[in-house]
């Protein structure tokens, strides 16, 4: 008989699928290598932080992610990773240690839900889009990509993209970068 066994193990080099455990805001999560890149390992949360939070209080999307209230959320959560962790970490363009994925990174759509390619491999099979919480029920989670003057995109609970208002509570499941070597 054939079985699929995962084994914690030490590796020099991380590949698409790795899983690792990260602690974020006091919470203990796993996340799973979804993209081998430059300068480092894209990561994404398996799951979605506990507690559900609007993009933003007011409801706009002015400024779209970089002016949101979701990305100060997870700036100052980038302090409440462990120090060993933290130091692996690769900064992204903006110089964030955690962002929300986009339309077109997990969909390969644009803003007008346009097919425009550069969706992450990974992330064209559903399953690895789909989350399921502790509790065991199916999650909505935010994207980065502003979609109107007050809807940004996010993932629905089967896995499809679709858009909420900026101000209605949805999951959160960033993604990180941990360096190479």
């Amino acid at each position: 008989m054939k079985v699929l066994r995962e084994v914690l193990m030490h590796v020099d080099t991380m590949a698409v699928g790795d899983r690792i455990k990260i602690r974020i805001l006091g919470e203990k999560h796993t996340a799973t290598a979804i993209q081998m890149e430059k300068d480092g390992v894209l990561f994404l949360l398996d799951d979605c932080l506990k507690e559900k939070r609007p993009m933003n209080e007011d409801g706009g999307t002015d400024g779209g992610y970089d002016s949101s209230d979701m990305r100060d959320l997870l700036r100052d959560a980038e302090r409440t990773v462990p120090e060993k962790t933290r130091k692996r970490m690769v900064a992204f363009n903006n110089g964030d240690l955690f962002r929300l994925l986009s339309l077109k990174e997990m969909f390969g759509l644009d803003k007008d839900w346009k097919e425009v390619g550069g969706q992450i491999p990974w992330l064209k099979d559903r399953k690895h889009r789909i989350v399921v919480d502790k509790a065991g029920d199916l999650c909505w989670y935010w994207l980065s990509t502003p979609v109107s003057a007050s809807d940004f995109a996010f993932v629905s609970n089967n896995g499809n993209a679709t858009g909420h208002n900026a101000s209605n509570s949805v999951g959160i499941r960033p993604a990180f970068k941990i360096s190479r070597s």
